[in-house]
């Protein structure tokens, strides 16, 4: 009968999968080094290369979201220095990349599609035109792969 792992060992085995895992091993390769090295079953090892795969995609999520701040903090100050030094189109090029940077924009597909006034009024054109809000029903519809709007 085998004993049970210490947590010591645990985590030397968490650890050793971990880098295997990080260096491009295969599952088969796994399973071979832990039932030579700590003479486990097959199901043991998945149940630790499960824990470490998680534990990889943890720490690449946290690392994604540290990279998210410091990347946004940095064109906040960017943005800042460009409004004290009175550099407004600059501000605005760093503005619209810190809204892509979130995520706020439309697909690119989306954002080339040429805008017309076809199905407005002439009075809502003019309103448009005068940077006024008007209110319109809208319909999406799916073209040879192309998303098309209309009024």
């Amino acid at each position: 009968m085998s004993h049970k792992a210490s947590k010591a060992e645990k985590i030397v085995r968490e650890r050793k999968i971990q880098q295997m895992i990080l260096d491009g091993n295969s599952r088969n390769e796994i399973i071979r080094f832990g039932q030579e090295h700590w003479q486990l079953s097959p199901r043991t090892i998945d149940w630790y290369i499960k824990g470490c795969k998680k534990n990889v995609r943890d720490k690449l999520s946290e690392f994604q979201i540290d990279s998210l701040a410091r990347h946004y903090a940095l064109r906040s100050e960017i943005l800042t220095w460009c409004f004290e030094q009175h550099k407004i189109s600059s501000a605005l090029r760093v503005a619209k990349d810190q809204a892509k940077l979130l995520g706020l924009y439309l697909p690119q597909r989306v954002q080339q599609m040429k805008t017309d006034f076809h199905g407005l009024s002439k009075q809502q054109c003019e309103q448009l035109l005068r940077g006024e809000t008007i209110t319109v029903a809208i319909h999406f519809d799916l073209v040879d792969g192309k998303l098309i709007f209309g009024v």
